[in-house]
């Protein structure tokens, strides 16, 4: 026999090595040799506990008639059955007939649940007389596609498209990306697959932020708010009878930051000469005295 490790799963073989009785053919293994313990199937799996197992060859006769039914499991469409089978023949299955929305058919499973195996359409099993001969279609869950546009309010394209498969009655959150100087509508996009491709937009506006103008400490003009990246008028230049102007302590960007702005400059006092004259000529001065 084969080795395993504790805990593994070991897969049930086929009895094609073995050589039947005469007028037998092979039904399944059994843990005991008389039937009576638990059958697997080819393609089983089997969990490995601290023991040794061993598994014997069942076999039946070839006598008599059966028949074979197949059930939607969860799909749609009626049972069908095949009679008049050779109970312990071998039995090409069907192609499904049955339809799923959002599911794909995946073969032929003696267990509801899918854990008895699986058996692809066109392929052989085996009908016997110890119960009743019933495959449950197998069904797996279709994957489709998640498209996210993520654009501004003129619908240009600020971030690359989010594309991704998602599996029908999954959920799905991706949240939006950040984008300097904008908020988008939808802080995420989540929902539960249907049985169609998914396509939103993500739609994000330009935050608002203002600029203000300050002379010595007070607003000289301002605030006044723009939308990031719009046009920015040129700065003002402010004027005050007997200062004068020094200029701004940075200049305006051409479009509107992420940011709000508070733009400084301050006014020097001007100076002026005071001069005497008498007959023409310089008495006194010129004496300097700020405005």
């Amino acid at each position: 026999g084969q080795k395993y490790a504790m805990g593994s799963r070991a897969r049930v073989q086929t009895a094609n090595a073995l050589t039947a009785p005469a007028g037998k053919v092979f039904l399944h293994w059994n843990t005991k040799a008389d039937g009576s313990g638990v059958s697997y199937n080819p393609g089983d799996a089997l969990y490995m506990q601290n023991e040794n197992v061993t598994l014997y060859a069942i076999w039946g006769d070839v006598t008599g008639t059966t028949n074979l039914i197949y059930k939607a499991n969860g799909g749609v469409g009626a049972d069908v059955t095949v009679d008049n089978l050779p109970i312990n023949s071998k039995v090409t299955t069907i192609a499904n007939p049955f339809t799923r929305v959002g599911y794909d058919f995946d073969g032929w499973t003696k267990r509801a649940d899918g854990t008895g195996g699986t058996f692809a359409a066109g392929t052989d099993v085996r009908v016997d007389s110890t119960g009743e001969n019933v495959l449950f279609a197998k069904w797996v869950p279709k994957e489709y596609t998640l498209t996210i546009h993520y654009v501004d309010d003129k619908g240009n394209t600020l971030r690359d498209d989010y594309i991704g498969t998602v599996k029908y009655e999954e959920n799905y959150n991706v949240a939006s990306p950040a984008v300097t100087g904008y908020t988008p509508d939808k802080a995420a996009v989540s929902g539960t697959m249907g049985a169609n491709d998914v396509e939103v937009t993500v739609v994000y506006t330009p935050n608002k932020y203002k600029v203000t103008y300050k002379v010595d400490g007070e607003v000289y003009q301002g605030p006044t708010e723009y939308s990031f990246g719009d046009a920015l008028p040129a700065a003002p230049v402010p004027a005050k009878t007997g200062y004068s102007f020094q200029g701004w302590d940075k200049t305006t960007p051409a479009k509107m930051p992420a940011e709000d702005l508070v733009i400084s400059g301050t006014f020097a006092v001007n100076q002026y000469s005071v001069t005497y004259k008498v007959d023409g000529e310089v008495y006194q001065g010129p004496t300097s005295y700020d405005y």
